[in-house]
Formats: structure tokens, sequence, C-alpha cells
């Protein structure tokens, strides 16, 4: 948590706005609460919990926005932000599924 918003904030206040840093806030609190709950359920792999983490940061954001804006028709992005999440969520847990094996070592 501490890391995660760290970052946001750092990386935000350095290259971003307040903007950015709202919607970076709001995508890391859904994943990171999301990811808690999933990964205490068994079955999940790393690479799985990576994916839904990665989902619901990008849902996260997508919720602020319509906030922002005041509209739904945000929702047209959902989508392509699904399978991008999919896709970034699966690499990220391949890393991370790799790092720990070295690590371990």
């Amino acid at each position: 948590w501490i890391i995660s918003i760290l970052r946001i904030l750092i990386i935000g206040f350095m290259f971003g706005s307040g903007m950015s840093i709202i919607y970076s806030l709001a995508g890391a609190i859904v994943s990171l609460i999301v990811m808690m709950l999933v990964k205490k359920i068994n079955g999940f792999s790393i690479m799985g919990v990576s994916m839904i983490g990665a989902v619901c940061h990008n849902l996260g954001q997508i919720a602020v926005a319509m906030i922002v804006v005041e509209t739904t028709s945000i929702l047209y992005y959902v989508p392509a932000l699904l399978v991008a999440g999919l896709i970034t969520g699966a690499i990220i847990g391949i890393i991370s599924k790799r790092v720990l094996v070295a690590i371990k070592k």
C-alpha cells in the first residue's frame, strides 16, 4: 500500500497533475483491495491475481472518470481496457512469478 501510494504521489507531482493523481489513486486502491480479497481465495495463481488487479485498476479509473466528466458514455472504453488489463496483468504476473522464483533461490 505504502509503495503504491508513494509511487503515485511522486510520479504525479513530478510528471502529472492533480487529476492524474486522483485517477491513479482510484485505480490503485480498487485493485489493491480486490487483489487482497482474491488472494485469500485458493485457486488463484499470482498471474490470476495480477490480471484481476489490472482489470480492477482500469475499472476504478473509469469510475472516477465517469464522476469527473459526469457521463456514462465513457463506458465505451471498457472493452478495450479489459483486454489491455488482461494482457498487462498476465505480463506482470509472469514477471512476478519469475522474480519470486529467483528470490527464493
